[in-house]
């Protein structure tokens, strides 16, 4: 994987001809300070996605939810993104890593986008892990 401070710069100039959002959500507020410093340095739009469910301030709740969500998958319908994702090319995603993978309230706004001829750069933060430093960097 590319180091998210690697992939910010590399977008400040790929971004230049392109209209362009980071679109995230964030549970305990690293992702969000990373999507805040990329949409600053990339000069690009910014929506942050809300749980369309109240969110335990319990780790472990939340864990349980989402394991919960994993082992028994239910239908699951889009979710529509809070403003019009029509004008832009190229989207910058964030989230949490939940047992492996986005949140699964994150993927149904994902399935409300037509991605076709859009570019993408996801990148992930973990309230176990530290990548979050690597935001600091800048």
């Amino acid at each position: 994987t590319i180091p998210f401070n690697v992939l910010i710069i590399a977008l400040k100039e790929y971004n230049y001809y392109m209209k362009s959002i980071v679109l995230y959500f964030s549970y305990s507020g690293n992702t969000d300070e990373m999507a805040k410093k990329a949409a600053d340095f990339t000069s690009s739009d910014i929506c942050e996605l809300k749980s369309p469910f109240p969110l335990s301030d319990d780790i472990k709740i939340v864990h349980d939810m989402a394991v919960e969500a994993k082992l028994f998958p239910k239908e699951r319908n889009a979710i529509a993104v809070p403003f019009d994702h029509r004008p832009y090319s190229v989207f910058i995603i964030g989230s949490p890593l939940w047992l492996g993978t986005y949140p699964e309230f994150v993927i149904d706004y994902f399935k409300s986008i037509d991605w076709r001829g859009r570019k993408i750069f996801p990148f992930i933060s973990s309230i176990y892990n530290i990548i979050f430093y690597l935001c600091t960097m800048f």
